[in-house]
Parts: structure tokens; sequence; C-alpha cells
């Protein structure tokens, strides 16, 4: 897909977008991943890791605010956005916090399964018009029925068209 992204009030247009459902991160730019890097460490300090994250103590959450990441697919109106906190995520101990972002290697963006706690993929057969019809949905509400979640209250209409030859 390609999407006009925005980040920190910077707009990247035009830009690789792909979907990972079996990856939780988002894979983002180096320059993206640097910038909200060095924007933690000055908040909350530095934790040197092992590892790609960028973790903090959960304690120092208060004091940031990451910025919200948009996405607007060609041929689609709906602008898609996650919050700052819609990416800070804990370990299971809720001692240390990180950000679900992680460097790639070129100018690409991957949206993994953190995008699909807010939003599901849809699809729809339409017999009439020998098509799959294909985008995102927002949840407004999840209910949960013997352990089995159900997203309720979704909108948005079909994102692509696929036709059959």
């Amino acid at each position: 897909m390609v999407a006009d992204i925005t980040f920190y009030g910077e707009k990247h247009l035009n830009k690789n977008l792909y979907v990972d459902f079996g990856y939780m991160d988002f894979v983002v730019p180096r320059s993206v991943y640097t910038k909200l890097e060095t924007y933690v460490y000055e908040n909350v300090g530095r934790h040197h890791l092992k590892n790609k994250y960028i973790k903090f103590a959960c304690e120092k959450r208060s004091k940031l605010s990451p910025p919200d990441i948009s996405f607007k697919l060609k041929d689609d109106s709906a602008i898609y956005t996650l919050t700052g906190n819609d990416y800070v995520m804990e370990d299971h101990k809720g001692r240390f916090c990180f950000l679900g972002l992680v460097p790639g290697k070129g100018d690409d963006w991957t949206i993994g399964g953190l995008f699909f706690r807010k939003y599901v993929t849809g699809m729809m057969v339409t017999s009439s018009e020998n098509s799959i019809k294909f985008g995102f949905l927002q949840v407004k509400r999840v209910s949960t029925i013997s352990g089995i979640k159900l997203h309720n209250d979704m909108h948005h209409e079909p994102l692509f068209e696929l036709r059959a030859a």
C-alpha cells in the first residue's frame, strides 16, 4: 500500500506501508526512530538495552507525550491514528515501559499488531460484483464472551476492491 504518514508533525508522503500480522511492533525509518529515541531519553533518561526497544521506567511515563502516528492510505478518505499511548507497552511486571517502534533498514513503514488493537481488518465478498472488498475498521467497543472477543460497533467503508478477471 502507499500512504501519507504524519509523525511529529512531519508529513512523510507516498511511503510504502506494509502490514505484518505476525509482528507486534511498527517498523519505521531509522530517522524517525532516532528522533523519537532522542525525545524519550531527553525527557525520562536513558536505559541501556541489548535490544532495539526504546525503554524507560514506567513510573516516568507521565512525563512523556509521544506523538501520534497518522496514516492516510491512497484511495481511502479515512485517517487512521495511533496515539502515543497506543504504542507504549509495559513489561509483564509493569516496571519498564517501551515503545513498540523499531528501526527499519529503508524508508518503508510496517504496521504490526499494535495497529490491530485499535483497528481490525474487514473483508466482504460481493457476489453481484464478483469482487472482494478489503479495509480497516475502527473498534469502538470490544465484548468478551467465554474468552472470545467480539468487536462491535465498527465503522468505515472497505478500502480496496479486488475484482475477478
